[in-house]
């Protein structure tokens, strides 16, 4: 039996072109979709950064009138007015400090800010979960 030598073709030679010439463009087409998954990506950041500015604004306004009413009107409020006044100020409080994560959270997918990690204590929020919800409990037992 003689063995046969494999030498290229010019089949072989025509596929091995054609596998090149594939290879080449889907690298480019996958450079084409890394730029668009880019671009996408800091325009999803650019949009939460400005809907977060713009729901900061209202929230200070609403803390602003919340610290009037507060500082000015409390004499005639029952003390149960008064516990739901500082719950919903403490709210506003609260959801400014998640509007400012947002931003935060933005600066970090632009490359602006970098992470600072850090334990943080949960029984405080907690507490505080807990009392915002305890008048609507109590108001779903009668």
């Amino acid at each position: 039996m003689v063995a046969r030598q494999s030498r290229p073709d010019l089949t072989d030679a025509m596929d091995e072109e054609s596998l090149r010439t594939a290879l080449a463009e889907g690298a480019l087409e996958i450079e084409r979709l890394e730029r668009r998954v880019s671009d996408l990506q800091k325009s999803g950041s650019r949009f939460l950064s400005g809907a977060a500015h713009a729901i900061r604004n209202n929230l200070t306004v609403i803390q602003s009138y919340l610290e009037i009413i507060h500082s000015d009107l409390t004499a005639g409020l029952s003390d149960q007015q008064m516990s739901f006044l500082g719950i919903i100020y403490d709210s506003v409080v609260r959801m400014r400090s998640l509007v400012d994560d947002l931003v935060a959270i933005a600066a970090l997918e632009t490359g602006i800010e970098q992470f600072d990690i850090r334990p943080t204590r949960v029984d405080g929020l907690i507490e505080d979960a807990c009392r915002e919800m305890r008048p609507n409990a109590e108001l779903g037992g009668q």
